[in-house]
């Protein structure tokens, strides 16, 4: 019994030495570890740029539409079917040339006629002062042949008469036929006269009568020698096809719309701009230029700004031209950037530079004496890409642009070499 309760106590008093034992290596660790000195604290890499002071600025990019200055829509000035297509879309044309006919199988006869009732105009004025026999066989068979003419035109107009009637013709075709009838009707009263005046002489007022038939006859010839030109459709100046509306086999009549021609030269950009806007807008502004599917940009200058807003759309039209040489085409989009000052010279800053924008207390992080410093800034007009900073700032100081969201206040930095950017070009690239 004794022994047992020896041996308990000897167990007993080995696990408090143990347990002590246990207690003080542990607080030799601890102690030991509070004693040891605390790491050195890591620097951090960081970028920055140069604080400028300049006046605040403003980009808006507005999409304009590339025009002409020179933009016709050419139409036909004759009735007919369309003969021959000869300039087709895309293709560079020059002023008066042919783009298409249209068939003057009737315009040439128009002419014929008229040239012959011209001729036989004069004739009768020179012989109505005598009246030779010869005289008077000629105007017999001027008179037997107009009434030929006459009576055969009389029956192409009775007959297309009936055909429009029925549907088969159009009624241009009509309209023809009887044009072609009045006017062999009117030939075949001046050789009838002309036989009468061969025959008995003329009087005073028969040859004024006369005088009068030939002016009549020579309007009419220079009527049907430009009713045959207008079977040309011409191009109005030179340029560029930018649409064609008829093909080979269509039917036309005057005002029928074949072809839209450009001008290949004075080209420019139309853009529209809300009231709000407007007047920031002033005649020599520089804007920088990019055409559609195009990287490269080029500088161009507003011209014009229309003083009344479209009433649909309440948008006011500015144009720029476009330098010769820039590759544009009608109707090209293109990206218009333009930039206004619009506040007094401060520091302006990218905005990914300044934290807690959106709080009442703003700060960025500058570097000083190999630390970031924390400031606090008070931030006056903002855009998207930058912001204002009215105060404390006064340009010169280099603050962080990369790496401000890892530092605190008094973190030693270093500064990358990257750090000779402007603000500018900082904002250059932001928008890019």
């Amino acid at each position: 019994m004794k022994r047992t309760n020896a041996a308990s106590i000897v167990i007993i008093v080995s696990a408090i030495a143990f347990v002590l034992l246990l207690a003080s290596g542990l607080f030799m660790a601890l102690k030991n570890r509070a004693q040891k000195p605390q790491a050195e604290v890591s620097v951090v890499t960081v970028e920055t740029i140069t604080a400028e002071v300049k006046p605040f600025t403003e980009t808006y990019t507005y999409t304009g539409i590339v025009t002409a200055d020179f933009d016709a829509m050419v139409a036909a000035q004759a009735g007919g079917k369309v003969k021959k297509v000869l300039v087709k879309e895309g293709e560079d044309v020059t002023a008066g040339q042919t783009l298409a006919l249209i068939d003057d199988t009737v315009y040439v006869q128009q002419a014929a006629i008229a040239k012959s009732g011209y001729e036989m105009a004069k004739l009768s004025l020179v012989s109505a002062s005598s009246a030779r026999h010869e005289q008077i066989a000629q105007a017999q068979a001027q008179y037997d042949a107009s009434q030929s003419a006459a009576e055969t035109a009389f029956r192409n107009y009775q007959r297309q008469k009936n055909l429009f009637e029925e549907g088969v013709v159009s009624r241009a075709a009509l309209e023809v036929a009887e044009l072609q009838y009045e006017t062999a009707k009117a030939q075949f009263t001046a050789a009838k006269e002309n036989l009468r005046i061969a025959k008995t002489g003329a009087r005073a007022e028969d040859r004024r009568v006369l005088q009068l038939a030939v002016e009549q006859a020579g309007a009419q010839l220079k009527l049907a020698q430009v009713n045959l030109d207008y079977t040309r459709i011409i191009a109005p100046f030179a340029g560029k096809v930018a649409a064609r509306m008829i093909n080979e086999g269509d039917f036309v009549g005057p005002g029928t719309q074949a072809y839209q021609v450009v001008s290949g030269k004075g080209m420019k950009i139309e853009i529209f701009a809300p009231v709000e806007k407007i007047d920031l807008f002033k005649p020599g502004q520089e804007a920088s230029v990019r055409l559609g599917g195009s990287e490269t940009e080029f500088k161009a200058q507003v011209a014009r700004i229309t003083p009344a807003a479209d009433p649909k759309t309440r948008l006011f039209k500015v144009e720029l031209p476009l330098p010769l040489d820039a590759p544009a085409r009608p109707q090209q989009f293109a990206d218009v950037r333009v930039e206004w000052v619009v506040g007094t010279s401060a520091v302006n800053l990218p905005a990914i530079a300044v934290l807690g924008a959106a709080s009442d207390r703003p700060y960025v992080f500058i570097v000083e004496g190999g630390k970031a410093k924390k400031v606090e800034v008070t931030i006056g007009l903002r855009n998207g890409s930058t912001s204002q900073v009215l105060e404390p700032l006064r340009g010169g100081e280099q603050v962080i642009t990369v790496g401000q969201t890892f530092v605190t206040d008094g973190t030693p930095v270093s500064v990358s070499g990257n750090n000779a950017a402007s603000a500018s070009t900082a904002n250059e690239q932001a928008l890019r």
